[in-house]
């Protein structure tokens, strides 16, 4: 994660879900870019009216960034944080969500499609 993320780390829920990303992004960074190809913005809605964005690099550097970095994104993804982290651990199905307005996508939809494969299946809802 950017440094400029320490003031407001952990105020999302998402956040593990970013950093088990990270984390499967160092272990598996070739595999994962050779299947993504791409650069994926999370921009999401904090229960608390906060705003956050991360950027998920599986296209060149094989990172999880905070903020603002400076990269294009080929795939932004908008969305409350409680809904982003429901989807990224399996509790609710994204199609669904899409066409019930809860997530708007922007850019490569196809790329969207293939964010089920990086569905983190080893966290539990704190719910």
């Amino acid at each position: 994660m950017t440094d400029s993320s320490h003031c407001i780390e952990n105020s999302f829920q998402s956040d593990v879900v970013f950093k088990e990303i990270e984390r499967r992004l160092k272990e598996e960074k070739a595999t994962l870019i050779k299947k993504f190809k791409a650069i994926f913005s999370f921009e999401l809605a904090g229960a608390d009216g906060k705003k956050g964005v991360w950027f998920v690099d599986a296209k060149k550097d094989g990172v999880v960034l905070r903020g603002q970095p400076g990269l294009k994104a080929d795939c932004t993804i908008k969305m409350k944080d409680e809904d982003c982290f429901k989807m990224m651990i399996g509790q609710i199905n994204p199609q669904t969500s899409f066409m019930q307005g809860k997530i708007k996508i922007s850019g490569n939809m196809a790329l969207a499609m293939k964010l089920q494969q990086l569905k983190v299946t080893n966290l539990k809802s704190k719910m």
